[in-house]
């Protein structure tokens, strides 16, 4: 069979590449491939997308993405910010669909946070405009979240949640556990920068705020010998020199810690999606350090900042204790951060301050995470339900769970955090 796999612009306020790459549709991509059906991938946020206008480059292949300025659609006409489509415009995309000329049996259409839809609405629009009898299918964040919205808003023939169970059942095609998936498939980038990968699918843990739980639930993990195998593969045949975790619990998963005991030498590793400090010990700290991790972050997500007790998280002495192992491994201050959640609904922007400034004098560049309410989890259920009716709303952007009069001392407190973190450039 012969699918086309998409994923579209995303229209917002600010983007930047830190380590964006639509991993479903990479597994996807190998997973089919694997099969010996015939795969083409267009992933319109590829910086590096041919006859794309290059942007500035940054560290660890991350950068600006093209854009264009866009009208703001009515929910945000008041907003005093200037709106824009970032990665390929819908012409272009347009133009190339109809140069090549091919004909798919599916056209498999991802999607990501939920007050993205616009550019997926453009793009759905087009792709069937330009193959009306072709069907298509959605899946991805926004898809499974809010598959009401989507139906109204998208245009697709079938609507695929949380995961390839249901898109196995579509294509009539096997598609393994992820512990047997195949690594994602970046041929068709010409210059990848990095690669993003997982050891792991899934969380052990259970925060209020998340929605990991209903995109995938379960947990399930990759053996070393797999992961130190394909990253091998990126490094001599793309030299591809950065490896990025997408992991929502890396230290749960076995296969990685196996893996950090016997590293492919010569990439450096990340670990956006921050650490549990539960699972971080002095030997995973030296670990880390043999291994190449670069900045490793630290999950602090809720010290004492948020309003009601029964959603702080984790303890400032379990923090220093995390921390203390990485010290001891060799990172030196400002070599590692933490993050923090920050526009939470009912929080003291007093707390909020004081934990930034304890997160800083561990020696960590402390992150401030900006809240986007997640249809379906506890947190979101407390905001008022006109706001969680239009994702448009959810960007995490416009603080929509604070308080008008706790926005500018949060911003305030987002200068501070830039302040504090500027000192370490400065040693």
């Amino acid at each position: 069979m012969r699918f086309l796999l998409i994923n579209p612009p995303i229209t917002d306020f600010a983007c930047y590449d830190y380590f964006m790459k639509p991993l479903g549709l990479l597994y996807l991509t190998g997973i089919l491939r694997e099969r010996g059906h015939f795969v083409r991938l267009i992933d319109s946020m590829d910086r590096k997308f041919p006859d794309l206008a290059q942007m500035k480059e940054g560290s660890y292949g991350r950068g600006e993405f093209y854009s264009l300025y866009l009208e703001k659609p009515a929910p945000l006409r008041n907003i005093p910010r200037n709106y824009k489509l970032y990665g390929l415009p819908p012409d272009q995309l347009e133009e190339l669909l109809i140069e090549e000329n091919q004909n798919y049996d599916y056209i498999i259409l991802t999607s990501g946070m939920t007050y993205w839809y616009q550019g997926l609405k453009e793009t759905s629009q087009l792709l069937k405009k330009i193959y009306p009898d072709t069907p298509i299918i959605l899946g991805g964040i926004y898809a499974t979240l809010l598959p009401d919205h989507a139906s109204k808003n998208i245009s697709f023939d079938y609507l695929v949640r949380g995961g390839f169970k249901g898109l196995e059942k579509l294509i009539g095609i096997k598609i393994p556990s992820f512990s047997n998936w195949p690594a994602p498939d970046y041929s068709d980038y010409e210059e990848p920068g990095y690669a993003v990968v997982r050891s792991s699918r899934g969380c052990k843990n259970s925060c209020p705020f998340c929605g990991i739980k209903m995109i995938f639930p379960g947990f399930d993990f990759k053996e070393a010998v797999f992961l130190r195998e394909k990253i091998r593969v990126f490094k001599d045949t793309r030299s591809i020199e950065n490896i990025v975790f997408y992991d929502d619990d890396l230290l749960a998963s076995p296969g990685f810690k196996d893996y950090l005991k016997d590293p492919v030498l010569g990439v450096k590793i990340h670990t956006p999606n921050g650490l549990d400090p539960e699972k971080l010990d002095p030997e995973t700290g030296e670990l880390f350090r043999r291994a190449g991790v670069i900045d490793p972050c630290v999950s602090a997500d809720i010290l004492s900042a948020a309003g009601e007790k029964s959603m702080q998280k984790h303890s400032q002495d379990l923090i220093e204790r995390s921390i203390s192992s990485l010290r001891s491994a060799g990172y030196r201050p400002g070599e590692y951060s933490t993050y923090i959640i920050g526009g939470l609904p009912n929080q003291d922007m007093n707390l909020l301050e004081h934990d930034v400034r304890f997160l800083h004098e561990t020696g960590a560049r402390v992150r401030i995470a900006e809240y986007s309410p997640v249809p379906g989890t506890s947190t979101a259920s407390v905001l008022p339900k006109e706001l969680m009716e239009e994702p448009l709303l959810h960007n995490n952007s416009l603080y929509p769970a604070l308080k008008k009069a706790d926005i500018i001392r949060f911003q305030n407190i987002k200068k501070i955090a830039s302040t504090l973190n500027g000192r370490f450039n400065q040693k």
